[in-house]
Order: C-alpha cells, then structure tokens, then sequence
C-alpha cells in the first residue's frame, strides 16, 4: 500500500493498493464474505434487485437524470 496526495494542513492522503495487496484482499474477501453481515439495500449483492432495480427507483423522485 502506498500513500499519495499531499501532506499539508487538511489535504486528504489516500491508499493506493498494488497488484498484490489488491489480488490478496480480493482472496481474503471472497472467502469471508459469507461470513460477513450484509444490508438489505445493498444493489450490488447477488438477489438484491442490481443496478436496474436502483436506477428505477431513483427516476421518480427526482434523483436520476437521463
């Protein structure tokens, strides 16, 4: 991991995964993941409705914008 943005006063340092830590991480979380709890509304698990479900939902109130 490495950090990188500025260092001054109030600026935001984020983490930037390589190659590595990221295909660990992604191992890591591919065998805990049935072990983690998970939010009703989250569109991006399997049988939660998707991305679709998501964007229909927001056309009527305003919130989406074609």
């Amino acid at each position: 991991m490495q950090l990188v943005g500025r260092r001054g006063k109030g600026e935001e340092q984020l983490a930037q995964w390589n190659a590595q830590d990221a295909l660990v991480l992604k191992w890591v979380a591919l065998r805990i993941g049935g072990l983690l709890p998970t939010h009703a509304r989250c569109a991006h698990l399997k049988g939660h409705g998707g991305a679709g479900s998501r964007a229909a939902g927001c056309q009527g109130t305003g919130e989406w914008r074609v």
